[in-house]
């Protein structure tokens, strides 16, 4: 077959000739099975017609397929050279070699679990949790450390002997009796504060405050409220009584200290000693020791030293005793009166107390601060050589109320003054106050409470 053609410079057509395909198949050997056909330079596969883009290169080119090598005829992002090589048409914009992918990042950044436990090799390890830039791969993760291996330590397990007596130190200490397991690790407690009570101060007087009714006893003795589970509230003993006074004693000579009230003359005592009104058959009322005299305040006492504690009244300097006891006012012989202890001094104020441990008590009045104290017993005042006169124990204090009692257990009751919930108790006994350090001061027991009245008992 003989073929002929007309080429010329730009033209868009042209048959092809074996001559060309020989050229191609010749230069490019390993393309030559696939390529060497006519469709590598024109649109129809048969040949002849119109070129594609690389037949028209070709063509414009002076027939020389070297110099469009470098060309990217059909536009599709890759060299003429490069399709042929790949087996791929250069004149196809749709045919092309595979994209290489670029080459994978390397990780530079890291996030990590938390470090595992050190190891008995000294390390420790953790994981990787993310890397970035995304996508990435490789990179220096650093996924282990070395560390200081600690054996586990085993906790000891202790048993004691008892606690010791608390010792004047406010502490109280104890041995240890077992250890187990053995080779364990650990620290015994073998020692702790406590509240030491001096010999007798188990036997010692009180505090406490009278509101209304309501009783806040100091039961643990520290002059600190501590709550109804340390310390004792009777929240109805007298409440509703007109001008309701408190009064403290041993009612029925058992050693134990009970509640009462007085209130214009009438006395309510609690012998059951429940800190409750149980009606006249179990607790007692006395209808009339005091009533109708002026400016009557109650006192109470064990006047003969027998046990029992009795009633009295103290009224503008005169004193009224029960000593009989049966609550009934039986003239002089066989209770008795005292007609001037007190009387004339301005602010007066009735305390009782045994002053010298003898078992008796005797009287006293309290006036501005001033203390007069019948140490004889006679109902007289004796003056300071025989009696004892306190000039200063209290002077000054605002609403100071006179108070006695055994602070220290010893068996002597000494003064104190209770003065808008602050107490100051004269430990020493010398009537003066020594300050904090020698004596005593409670800074708030009472303070704030509605009215409050103090009272003193004595330990059960």
């Amino acid at each position: 077959m003989v073929v002929m053609a007309i080429v010329a410079l730009g033209a868009t057509s042209a048959y092809a000739l074996p001559t060309y395909l020989s050229t191609f198949t010749s230069t490019y050997t390993a393309a030559a099975a696939t390529l060497g056909q006519c469709v590598l330079c024109h649109i129809d596969p048969m040949g002849g017609g119109p070129t594609n883009p690389f037949g028209t290169d070709f063509a414009a080119n002076g027939h020389n397929f070297a110099a469009i090598q470098n060309l990217d005829s059909d536009g599709d992002g890759y060299t003429n050279i490069a399709e042929i090589n790949a087996l791929t048409w250069p004149g196809d914009a749709t045919s092309h070699p595979a994209a290489t992918p670029p080459p994978p990042t390397t990780c530079s950044s890291f996030t990590y679990s938390a470090w595992g436990a050190c190891m008995s090799n000294n390390t420790q390890t953790r994981t990787v949790a993310t890397s970035s830039p995304a996508g990435c791969t490789g990179g220096t993760p650093v996924t282990s450390q070395s560390c200081t291996y600690v054996p586990p330590i085993t906790t000891c397990s202790y048993t004691y002997s008892a606690w010791g007596a608390c010792q004047s130190n406010n502490t109280q200490t104890r041995t240890v009796s077992s250890v187990t397991p053995a080779g364990c690790t650990g620290t015994p407690v073998t020692s702790q504060a406590c509240t030491y009570t001096a010999p007798g101060a188990a036997n010692a007087s009180h505090i406490g405050v009278f509101s209304q009714g309501t009783w806040y006893m100091d039961t643990t003795g520290n002059g600190v409220w501590d709550g109804v589970l340390m310390d004792k509230m009777m929240p109805s003993f007298g409440v509703g009584l007109p001008n309701a006074i408190p009064v403290t004693g041993d009612w029925d000579g058992t050693g134990v200290v009970r509640v009462g009230v007085f209130s214009n003359g009438m006395w309510y005592l609690d012998i059951k000693g429940d800190g409750v009104w149980d009606g006249g058959i179990m607790d007692r009322v006395i209808p009339n020791f005091g009533q109708g005299l002026p400016n009557v305040m109650p006192v109470t006492g064990d006047w003969d030293g027998s046990g029992k504690t009795r009633i009295g009244v103290f009224t503008n300097g005169t004193w009224y005793l029960d000593i009989k006891g049966d609550g009934v006012w039986d003239g002089g012989i066989v209770d008795r009166v005292i007609p001037n202890f007190g009387q004339g001094l301005p602010n007066v104020m009735p305390v009782t107390g045994d002053w010298d441990g003898s078992g008796k008590t005797r009287i006293g009045v309290f006036t501005n601060g001033t203390w007069y104290l019948d140490i004889k017993g006679d109902g007289v005042w004796d003056g300071g050589t025989m009696d004892k006169m306190m000039p200063n124990f209290g002077q000054g204090l605002t609403n100071a109320m006179p108070v006695a009692g055994d602070w220290d257990g010893t068996g002597v009751v000494r003064v104190g003054v209770f003065t808008n919930g602050t107490w100051y108790l004269d430990m020493k006994g010398d009537g003066v106050w020594d300050g904090g350090v020698v004596d005593k001061v409670i800074p708030n027991f009472g303070t704030g409470v509605n009215s409050a009245l103090p009272i003193v008992m004595k330990k059960k």
